[in-house]
């Protein structure tokens, strides 16, 4: 399959097949090109370009689903990180809980990674996006001014 999206050619015949999972929407494909660029082909045959922060989130999302040798070894072939990762709640703490969403916050430390639980997945939230998250859920954090303290401090609220 090929597709010029962005004057860059994505063409899975040539790519790299890093992984491929069974997700809650159908089959998802984690592809590298030659140049070094990353997409996905969803359930379907949707061709779609990510960066490699964006492809290393999917890899930890879809974690519980690839044997733990096969995804060390992905990290450490496609994107030179070296020793042994963690699934990104292990260790987190529950900062922020909307029980009536089905949506938890933790932070992970040291370096503050944040991390978005839903339902079925998980994603990496910026702090930015973090802060963002707690702000649209305000309402429904009883402790929201001790979590923006504790975890927020040094980020500006517009």
């Amino acid at each position: 399959m090929k597709q010029i999206i962005n004057q860059t050619l994505y063409d899975s015949e040539k790519s790299t097949r890093i992984v491929e999972v069974e997700a809650n929407l159908g089959t998802r494909k984690l592809f590298k090109t030659i140049n070094g660029n990353f997409f996905t082909i969803e359930d379907g045959g949707q061709i779609v370009p990510c960066s490699k922060p964006e492809a290393l989130d999917f890899l930890r999302i879809h974690q519980p689903k690839i044997e733990d040798g096969k995804f060390q070894q992905i990290l450490n072939v496609h994107f030179g990180v070296t020793g042994k990762t963690r699934n990104p709640l292990s260790g987190a703490l529950l900062i922020a809980d909307v029980p009536a969403k089905s949506e938890k916050l933790h932070c992970s430390l040291p370096g503050r990674q944040f991390v978005l639980e839903t339902t079925g997945s998980v994603s990496i939230l910026s702090p930015t996006d973090a802060l963002g998250w707690l702000e649209t859920n305000q309402n429904h954090i009883s402790n929201l001014d001790k979590v923006i303290r504790l975890y927020f401090s040094t980020i500006k609220r517009a």
